[in-house]
């Protein structure tokens, strides 16, 4: 059950950022959003086995929801 959980975090992640992702890019370069994208996913993919250990479901659920985000602009 807690797995499906956070399997699902990054799809809810991507399911709000798409509007205002759109919103972005036509307004930004696509240089800064791919930036920003590469940036959030590397940051949340090297901070989740440390939140994994010692933080617990919750605060993986939360980076897995931030690297759904930063999926969108990819």
């Amino acid at each position: 059950n807690v797995q499906g959980w956070l399997f699902s975090a990054s799809f809810y992640g991507a399911l709000i950022a798409l509007i205002p992702a759109g919103i972005l890019a036509d307004c930004l370069s696509p240089r800064l959003l791919l930036s920003f994208s590469a940036i959030t996913s590397i940051l949340s993919s090297a901070t989740l086995p440390y939140l994994a250990l010692n933080w617990g479901p919750s605060a993986v659920f939360v980076s897995m929801f931030v690297m759904g985000l930063g999926e969108v602009l990819d």
